[in-house]
């Protein structure tokens, strides 16, 4: 990649041209860094979410079921500081008029910060769609960058910075526990072979197929997901590690709905004793284990009534497709290797990476 790389915007869609800007980047001749920030929002309502985990309505809070992860571009020319999600989709694009009705002095704060075509030397007419996509297509970032890998670390940690490494920059360091599993033919989204899921060392009846790709429509499947907070299982998976976790906790602890399917359990515990007792849980990929911390899977709430302390289960079910979430990556480095249509997985501590 040359030392110039500029972002050309139409109404919303970005088209790269020749620098890429990000905050706190730096690059090298084929690949440069960057650093996702750690947003919170309503994921009940989140609009750039395609497959999404509802807030529980009026039942119970729980922190942090809102993450999501921001990219800081230079956009246009003069360059204009954005914030944009990223996302597994094929587009990318930023706002570029403020939002109706918002009046409020940080929507006219961030209005100040918005991108306006009329202003850049730059901007061309586009359609446009998206986010900042790192997905498959040569329309997505990675794509028209001609990229042949990418990778990132999500960092548990609100307060530190995320990394993401493109091209050269993007690689598996020392440490021990690299794991890979091959990437499977989708026209966008990077799905994998996930075989099984233990609970407590036990594989779970989930039937063969279950997660199968459809090579032919590209349904099902199961994918890594970087713009949606929550894990996604399709049924019977969804009952089935449901009914385990319940099985294995509920004699101490008293089961409660969060919301809808939503799995909690009561407690007055101390939160250690508490999370001493979280089932383990390993979800089995093709060529690879990977093995999860309870906070990947699990959270702490409160019953919005009552007040009372709750441990819910951050997995809700799917219709269609199945995905791990940006909650369920946390502290693991993952690495798409696109040449060699490999995905790598490392445990880290992705506020130090």
């Amino acid at each position: 990649m040359g030392s110039a790389l500029v972002l050309v915007l139409s109404a919303l869609l970005l088209i790269v041209r020749a620098p890429l800007l990000l905050a706190g980047a730096y690059t090298r001749p084929d690949g440069f860094r960057g650093s996702l920030l750690q947003k919170k929002a309503t994921v009940d309502g989140h609009p750039l979410s395609r497959r999404r985990l509802s807030e529980p309505a009026g039942a119970v809070h729980i922190k942090g079921t809102g993450l999501y992860y921001v990219m800081e571009l230079a956009v246009g020319t003069p360059p204009v500081t954005v914030q944009a999600i990223v996302a597994s989709s094929d587009l990318s694009w930023v706002e570029c008029s403020p939002c109706s009705g918002c009046s409020t002095p940080a929507a006219a704060a961030g209005a100040r910060r918005l991108y306006y075509r009329a202003n850049s030397s730059s901007f061309s007419p586009l359609p446009f769609t998206g986010a900042v996509g790192l997905g498959r297509t040569n329309l997505s970032l990675v794509g028209q960058l001609g990229l042949d890998r990418f990778s990132y670390c999500l960092s548990s940690n609100p307060e530190s910075a995320s990394p993401i490494l493109f091209g050269s920059t993007a690689q598996m360091t020392g440490g021990g526990g690299i794991q890979s599993t091959p990437l499977l033919h989708h026209y966008m989204d990077y799905s994998v072979n996930l075989l099984g899921i233990s609970v407590n060392g036990t594989r779970l009846p989930i039937p063969n197929g279950t997660f199968a790709l459809d090579p032919t429509t590209g349904d099902g499947g199961f994918s890594f997901e970087t713009s949606a907070p929550a894990t996604l299982f399709v049924d019977p998976a969804y009952t089935v590690v449901v009914e385990a976790f319940k099985a294995r906790m509920s004699e101490n602890y008293k089961v409660v709905n969060g919301s809808g399917d939503m799995l909690c359990f009561m407690f007055d515990a101390n939160k250690d004793v508490v999370v001493a007792a979280v089932p383990a849980m390993t979800m089995h990929f093709d060529g690879m284990d990977m093995e999860l911390p309870w906070k990947n899977y699990f959270a702490f709430g409160k019953l919005k009534q009552s007040g009372d302390d709750v441990l819910c289960l951050m997995i809700g079910r799917s219709t269609a497709t199945s995905v791990i979430g940006s909650i369920m990556q946390m502290d693991f480095h993952v690495l798409y290797d696109l040449k060699n249509s490999l995905l790598f997985v490392q445990p880290a501590d992705c506020s130090k990476a």
